[in-house]
């Protein structure tokens, strides 16, 4: 336990006593302690030693187990004419370089510590503090004696740290961190994310404390005196490598005598011969060579003995009858001994210092290898990890660096680009921020062979083997864990890099409260069942791979009205879920710039919500297209540089748009045939609810169903949701994602359970494509109620399924029998029924372009009934038309009806017709069946039409 006093300010001696179950924790707290009083120029509250009565002062201390350390470097003193020498006053500390900075975070790795720039730390004099644990609770004294000759030890390994006479600088340590009442101040807020924590160990009191030393003077350490390294519990051992030939040859008792310089004589691990000699023809030596010219790290082992020698037994056959896996050891040696600081590649030897990297290039002269004088070439490139696709594919590398302002950025690296020219690598990286020191024809090549060769090791954890990281195209689960631009929401076995594919990405900022959200969204939900079904349908898009019983993965509603009820407040407050609900970066996508990017954004919006924004902007040949495109949640197939087949993009999303018309109408609007299957796709939701507070009123209500209870006007609740959704965004989707990552069993049996509470209250007798469209409804009343469940929406429990049934029944009516492409067939027939001007009175010369009709445009019949059944329009009749007799039917031509039947068949489309009473048939196969075209003939023209009753068609409602 870590306990601590938590101070407002430095001059307000009361404090809050604060503890932490673990390290980790009390970084954390320091990390995260925020200061309410904005005069406070240290910009955080401060914190000490605990104290009794929770009051510092000196007398007051407690034991602890900690220590705090200020590294602000030294103070410029002045020599005076008499040679005194003095710091002058109101002089300043001057801080460390980079170098001392990195060499203090080497020395303090192996101790259980964590370090953050101070409040006057800037880029040219780095001010830091470190916070280090001990390993048990010390009173005040033992306290200051440990911490001082911990200081000297430190200042032992870090020269820099210590007095510097001759340059009249004083020690870079703050003799403040010996003062065991001294307060220090919290993480400077701007400085938060630069804290670092280090795993090792506690400091060993004992090491820093001498038994027999009663006060400070005594136990203080000359600057010569040698403490002892400190030994962490956990840490690893420094490992010497063991020659494990010479191992396996003693365990088996072959040695027969060292002959010295590392060579032995042994016995030949054949067994095949012996000679019983001290001197043997066999030998172990370090470092030889075999006959093939091959090296050993550890040496040889030849035998001259005939029996070896007509077998060509080498050193590789010898260490097999050793039972050795020497490549495998050699392997192991390598990652244990990896030095990134210095290794060997192809083009040469590659050297760090100072955070520079140096290259010297081998050359051959004169038939002898030579390496050249090293030259910089850029800044140190670490290697985080090795990266590859979930499925095994595309390898790379993970690496990081500083950019010319000294921020650090991650880059992903496929190996594939470093094994080519590497002028796409150097390009990538320089147009990020990296500086190059050199810039000759072959930098791009030493860029990818310093990247390719460079040693992955950890260096916080050497005894660790190499990280693993997994690339993702795609935002959205992985596994069970959730994939953000900005963090991944859930755990993983290994490191994740999201590297998004046409580097789209959505946006997933936040900010407000939930609290705020729920007082202001959440509470005008509760009056707008448009308003709720938006946020419904942003929360029901994580769930989309969690439930079976959704068949379309991927779908949407378009939310349309004719006037101004509240469309894009509609948008701004679904997109306000997960993240900024605007155009400028945020959530919320306009239609126009949607087509070329349209899977690079849907997978950038994986599993999550994706808004259109006004339809108008759209070109209207490209809807469809869009539409069918998102809903089939697979982008197309690509070719790589390499012209080979490229896995495409995938995705699960929901998505909601806005418009002033439904998307089939606005696509024939501009004259052009909207597919039967777009509206199942994107399910239109009249949002113009139409209610009025008073039947006198002449603007409606909008979006909402009532006033909500506190408001006088509408407006004002209008003026709420706009505030509230631009002030609090992002914390929903995230709470929610935290609790679906958290309780993924509970949140599949809570579906199931809702799921079957929405089906008792929705309509039974519907068709199949309804059924698809209902499930995309249930789903979003689901997530609704599961997210009420988790106190995340502020709603009544039942709230979201009656939202949701509310408007799935407005949808719905009219559309209970039949599919959703048949009503669309019977009115797109019945228009082009009504433009008899395009049907041509059938015998005649009148223009025809939908086909023919039988009745002229003024009611007259122009055919009677033939004795054999058929249509005889052979005789222009101008009898008035008798309803108990005649009946108007029109013929279509061919051509025609397959353009009105969209994505019917012929076939299907008159099976439709016939069902519903409307296709007239007079003539039959030779198998008596009943042909779907009729016959009909005149005098000079004779053939078959789809033939359909006027009357029946022009006058047909679906039934519900």
């Amino acid at each position: 336990m870590y306990k601590f006093l938590a101070l407002r300010r430095a001059d307000k001696p009361e404090g809050t006593p604060k503890e932490a179950a673990t390290f980790e924790e009390f970084a954390s707290k320091i990390q995260n302690a925020r200061n309410s009083v904005k005069a406070d120029k240290k910009d955080g509250p401060g914190f000490c030693a605990p104290m009794a009565d929770n009051y510092r002062k000196e007398a007051n201390v407690l034991p602890r187990n900690w220590i705090a350390l200020d590294i602000d470097g030294g103070k410029q003193q002045k020599r005076d004419e008499a040679g005194k020498v003095s710091i002058p006053k109101g002089a300043k500390s001057l801080g460390i370089n980079p170098e001392t900075l990195e060499a203090l975070k080497v020395v303090l790795r192996p101790f259980l510590c964590f370090i953050y720039p101070t409040h006057s730390d800037t880029p040219t004099a780095r001010k830091y503090r470190a916070v280090l644990a001990l390993d048990k609770d010390l009173g005040p004294k033992d306290w200051q004696i440990c911490t001082h000759n911990f200081c000297l030890w430190l200042m032992e390994k870090i020269p820099e740290l210590a007095d510097q006479p001759d340059k009249l600088i004083t020690a870079a340590i703050d003799g403040a961190s010996y003062t065991p009442a001294q307060l220090m101040y919290t993480v400077p807020k701007e400085k938060a994310a630069s804290l670092e924590l280090f795993h090792g160990a506690p400091i060993s009191t004992a090491q820093f404390i001498e038994a027999s030393c009663k006060t400070k003077k005594q136990s203080s350490l000359s600057k010569d005196s040698k403490v002892p390294a400190p030994e962490a519990k956990d840490a690893v051992s420094e490992f010497r490598p063991v020659d494990p030939i010479l191992e396996a040859l003693k365990e088996r008792g072959l040695i027969r005598q060292d002959m010295g310089g590392g060579k032995y004589a042994i016995v030949c691990p054949s067994g095949e011969h012996e000679d019983g000699g001290l001197t043997s023809t066999s030998y172990f030596a370090p470092g030889a060579q075999c006959d093939d010219g091959k090296r050993y790290r550890y040496g040889s082992i030849q035998c001259m003995h005939d029996t070896c020698r007509s077998k060509g037994r080498k050193t590789g056959d010898f260490l097999n009858l050793l039972g050795l896996n020497y490549a495998a050891y050699c392997r192991e040696l390598d990652r244990r001994e990896a030095n990134p600081n210095r290794f060997y590649a192809a083009t040469g030897e590659y050297s760090t210092v100072n955070g520079v990297v140096y290259l010297a290039v081998y050359k051959v002269s004169a038939g002898k290898v030579k390496k050249g004088p090293a030259e910089a070439l850029f800044p140190e490139i670490e290697i985080i990890g090795q990266a590859r696709e979930a499925d095994g594919q595309g390898w790379g590398r993970l690496i990081t660096f500083k950019d010319n302002d000294g921020r650090r950025h991650e880059a992903l690296i496929l190996d594939s680009d470093l094994t080519g020219k590497g002028d796409n690598v150097r390009e990538a990286l320089t147009s990020a921020g990296l500086p190059l020191y050199s810039t000759g024809r072959n930098i791009a090549r030493y860029l990818c062979d310093y990247i390719y060769s460079r040693p992955i090791v950890d260096r916080e954890h050497p005894d660790l083997m190499p990280q693993k990281v997994i690339i993702t195209r795609r935002a959205g689960w992985l596994a069970n864990a959730f994939i953000t631009p900005q963090s991944v929401i859930g755990e993983t076995a290994e490191r994740i890099f999201y590297a998004p594919a046409g580097n789209a990405k959505a946006n997933y900022d936040r900010a407000g409260s939930l609290d705020k959200w729920r007082d202001s969204v959440g509470y005008l939900a509760r009056y707008s069942s448009p308003l709720t079904l938006a946020i419904c349908t942003a929360l029901a898009a994580p769930l989309l791979s969690k439930v079976d019983w959704v068949e379309q993965k991927s779908g949407g509603f378009h939310f349309y009205s004719t006037s101004t009820v509240g469309k894009t407040s509609i948008a701004e407050a679904g997109a306000g879920v997960y993240g900024k609900p605007s155009a400028d970066g945020g959530r919320v996508i306009s239609w126009s710039g949607t087509a070329n990017a349209v899977e690079y954004v849907a997978a950038a919006h994986n599993d999550s919500l994706l808004c259109l924004d006004e339809l108008k902007t759209a070109k209207p040949y490209e809807v469809s297209d869009i539409i069918y495109r998102l809903a089939n949640s697979v982008g197309k197939a690509r070719l790589d540089k390499e012209i080979n087949l490229r896995a495409p993009v995938t995705w699960r999303a929901l998505w909601i748009s806005t418009g002033e018309l439904t998307v089939s109408q606005y696509v024939e609007q501009a004259g052009y045939t909207a597919q039967a299957g777009t509206d199942i796709r994107s399910i239109p939701i009249d949002v113009g609810m139409g209610v009025r507070v008073n039947p006198t009123d002449r603007d409606t209500l909008g979006i909402f169903e009532e006033v909500p209870p506190g408001f006088k006007k509408i407006s004002e609740a209008f003026n709420l949701l706009s505030a509230g959704t631009r002030e609090n965004f992002g914390v929903l989707g995230f709470k929610w994602l935290e609790y679906l990552t958290a309780n993924a069993k509970a949140v599949k049996a809570q579906a199931e359970l809702f799921a079957r509470r929405f089906d008792e209250k929705a309509p039974k007798e519907i068709g199949a494509q309804q059924s698809r469209e209902l499930n995309r409804f249930k789903l979003c009343a689901v997530a609704g109620e599961i997210a009420t469940k988790a106190a995340l929406t502020g709603w009544q429990e039942g709230q979201a399924t009656a939202a949701v049934i509310r408007l799935m029944e407005r949808y719905f009516e009219g559309l209970i029998t039949g599919t959703k492409e048949a009503r669309r067939l019977i009115e797109r027939l019945q228009e082009a029924a009504q433009q008899t001007d395009k049907f041509g009175l059938y015998g005649t010369n009148e223009r025809a372009e939908y086909g023919y009709r039988n009745f002229n445009l003024y009611g007259f019949s122009t055919y009677a009934e033939g004795d054999d059944g058929q249509e005889d329009l052979a005789e222009h009749q101008t009898t008035p038309v008798n309803p108990e007799l005649k009946q108007k039917r029109i013929m279509f031509f061919d051509i025609a009806f397959r353009k009105l039947i969209g994505n019917y068949s012929v076939k299907s489309a008159c099976e439709e017709l016939i069902l519903r009473g409307l296709l007239v048939q007079n003539d039959k196969y030779p198998n008596g069946k009943m042909r779907l075209k009729a016959k009909v003939s005149t005098q000079s023209i004779s053939g078959r039409f789809v033939t359909l009753d006027y009357e029946k068609l022009i006058n047909y409602e679906e039934k519900s």
